[in-house]
């Protein structure tokens, strides 16, 4: 007799919201799971109400009863809080680590200090688990951990300081690394085994240490794609990180177009445009196919590549899009544009001291195709959530833009 033993054909599902980037290990995938098993796992890490979750991979939104090994998970996950939901905005200040930002809370009524202080830790990817006794809230003073979230007003802010006490982290899940950048002062940050390269090098970007390189001791460039378990990495190892890249090219991040501008390019539709410029409703990105024997390629044309509904992380998004005319790889994209959706965006560029930089919802109508003008912004990150606008808006039809 065979014992049988669970199985599954995922490692794990990489889980991306406009505000977070975390990981769906195996062993929580239930055998001949469904998506809807997906949402609850969600709920129960990010305690929000799974039936306020809208689900897609790869522009495509999910049905919930999708059974998951049935699905192409090479997009990852994405979800989106319905806008419904009622959220509470904290705005905080850590002068010691010259760190600013704002955290939004989903239910407020069910989140404590507490909880703020769960957020904090995550946002700014600090080595241990602060030792918070109390906060200090302009305009409210002092308030204890166990205050509830709604004692303070919406959009209030905070002032941090840190006081640190040991943490213990489960050493078969987490390994302590030691990070010097540049030879300057070296630190040490508990990371997940099963953490991507490129999530190590965003939790030192949120630190301000931002790095375009990270080598081992042997000399071993670490891969961006490659979790952290693929290398011989043990406890207290030591890890080099470069701001420069190889061959003294410097830089971090990627060149995309400045979509912080209020101010869009609107293109009209026109019956007359090829085929490889036609625009579905969502997120699209603006690139150049390099196939010779490609019918939009060869005229040296630029395409349009649709991407639909859903999260998109555009370091990774860019590099890998397919010309619709040709079915090939094309160069990067350095612009996208929108239609007949709602959209905003995250991320914070290379050379600006304004830090992260953030909008609300933004609308593309259904009558051009809203995208931005040419230029070579140096982004570190940059993420956009594109999600369907109300019903009453929707016209589900295909456009060509010229």
């Amino acid at each position: 007799m065979i014992n049988q033993r669970r199985t599954t054909n995922l490692q794990s599902i990489e889980v991306l919201s406009i505000d977070d980037l975390f990981h769906i290990e195996s062993d929580e995938i239930p055998d001949n799971g469904i998506v809807e098993d997906l949402a609850k796992i969600i709920e129960t890490k990010k305690s929000i109400d799974s039936m306020d979750l809208t689900l897609y991979t790869n522009g495509r939104r999910l049905n919930r009863a999708e059974k998951i090994k049935s699905i192409k998970w090479e997009g990852g996950l994405q979800f989106i809080l319905h806008p419904d939901v009622p959220t509470w905005c904290i705005h905080f200040k850590v002068n010691s680590i010259k760190k600013a930002g704002h955290i939004s809370f989903p239910y407020p009524e069910k989140n404590t200090i507490f909880d703020l202080l769960q957020k904090l830790n995550e946002r700014l990817s600090l080595n241990d688990i602060p030792n918070f006794r109390e906060l200090e809230f302009q305009s409210y003073g002092k308030l204890n951990v166990d205050a509830q979230l709604q004692t303070i007003e919406n959009n209030s802010m905070i002032k941090i300081k840190l006081k640190f006490e040991k943490n213990v982290y489960d050493q078969s899940k987490y390994v302590l690394v030691n990070i010097r950048i540049d030879g300057e002062e070296g630190f040490s940050l508990y990371i997940k085994y099963s953490s991507k390269v490129s999530e190590l090098k965003w939790l030192l970007a949120c630190r301000g240490k931002k790095v375009l390189r990270l080598i081992l001791q042997n000399g071993v460039v670490l891969d961006d794609d490659k979790t952290i378990m693929c290398y011989p990495i043990q406890n207290r190892a030591c890890i080099e990180g470069h701001k420069g890249a190889l061959g003294g090219v410097s830089g971090l991040g990627f060149t995309f177009a400045d979509i912080t501008e209020q101010k869009q390019l609107v293109l009209r539709f026109d019956e007359n445009a090829p085929r490889w410029r036609t625009v579905k409703r969502g997120i699209s990105f603006k690139a150049h196919c390099r196939n010779s024997y490609c019918e939009a390629g060869s005229r040296g044309d630029w395409v349009i590549v649709n991407k639909g509904f859903g999260v998109f992380s555009f370091g990774e998004t860019i590099t890998s899009l397919k010309c619709p005319a040709c079915g090939k790889r094309v160069s990067r994209a350095e612009n996208c544009g929108f239609f007949d959706c709602k959209w905003r965006f995250r991320g914070e560029k290379e050379d600006e001291n304004e830090g992260l930089q953030e909008c609300g919802d933004r609308v593309a109508m259904n009558d051009a195709y809203y995208t931005f003008a040419e230029s070579n912004e140096r982004w570190i990150y940059l993420k956009v959530e594109a999600r369907e606008k109300d019903r009453e808006f929707q016209m589900r039809k295909k456009n060509n833009c010229n």
